[in-house]
């Protein structure tokens, strides 16, 4: 169990690297495509929208587009962020498996939507808990004073 754990922990660190920068791409072309998509073509992409959303003017229409986009860039680019600490955190729980790091590991992971990170801090849990209980069950030797 405490290799499941391991090798879990070391897929979700390398997920975490490259979702870093899949985000940080993601999240800056957003951001770029707010500022630089022409006025036309949001008018025609969302046309549909338009047709049912009434008392706006053309403008107000588009700057509600292009806030929307760089809000999403910037979500992107938060969980970008997130995803370094992810990274750092699942590398330290799979080298040094303490109760205190597995357990951030699993809520950064879980921030950053990320499974093998979660599944190996769990499975590393697990396995903490069955050697405690193995150590637990050996008998006790009497100590004579």
């Amino acid at each position: 169990m405490k290799k499941l754990s391991r090798s879990f922990l070391i897929v979700g660190g390398v997920l975490a690297i490259i979702g870093f920068f899949g985000f940080l791409l993601f999240g800056g072309i957003f951001i770029y495509a707010s500022k630089g998509i022409s006025d036309s073509y949001i008018m025609e992409a969302f046309q549909d929208i338009w047709d049912r959303v009434r008392g706006l003017t053309d403008e107000e229409k588009i700057e509600t587009i292009r806030n929307l986009m760089r809000n999403i860039g910037i979500i992107i680019l938060v969980v970008s962020v997130l995803s370094i600490p992810s990274m750092i955190l699942c590398f330290t729980a799979s080298a040094k498996q303490s109760q205190g790091v597995l357990i951030a590991t699993i809520v950064f992971n879980a921030i950053c939507g990320s499974v093998f990170g979660i599944l190996g801090a769990i499975f590393g849990l697990i396995s903490q808990s069955r050697e405690r209980n193995a150590q637990l069950a050996k008998p006790q030797e009497p100590t004579i004073e």
